[in-house]
Parts: structure tokens; sequence; C-alpha cells
């Protein structure tokens, strides 16, 4: 009960947060033509599958960034100029 009342909460929030932000974003009739899109079958399966992505693209960005960060240091090392131990 705790948890549902908290997420229905959050989500509320969340909610209203979310409307100015896509109201700056996005015309009234883009905004139409997306509510149509949630409507159907297809927006309908991927409201469903959200979360299920969510959570492998997670893992997918978690074993990027190392990477990333890897090749951030080394382009501000060239650009900037880093001491020799700082640059491996």
């Amino acid at each position: 009960m705790v948890t549902s009342e908290t997420v229905t909460e959050m989500t509320r929030k969340l909610t209203e947060e979310m409307i100015p932000i896509y109201a700056a974003t996005f015309s009234e009739k883009e905004l139409s033509d997306l509510l149509a899109f949630y409507q159907t079958p297809s927006g309908q399966a991927l409201i469903e599958r959200s979360g299920v992505m969510a959570g492998g693209l997670q893992s997918v960005i978690a074993e990027m960034i190392p990477t990333m960060m890897t090749k951030y240091q080394q382009r501000i090392c060239a650009e900037l100029g880093c001491p020799a131990q700082a640059a491996n």
C-alpha cells in the first residue's frame, strides 16, 4: 500500500512537471498527433514495453560509460594538454 501510494504521488508530480516541458517543446498539433499515436495498438505496445527496454538500455549505457570516459579524457588532453600520466 505504501509503495503504490508513493508511486502514484510521484507519478502525479512528474506529470505536473512534464506538462510545461511538453507544451514548450511540441506544438499543439504535434501533441494531438502524439496522443492519437499512443491511443493506437502500436502506441500502447510502446508504453507497455518501455520499462523492459529501459532496463536493457540501462545495461548497454553502463557498459559504454568507461569507454566514453576514456575517450573524453583523451580528447580533453589532446585539446588542452595533460601531464603524461594523466593521458594514460
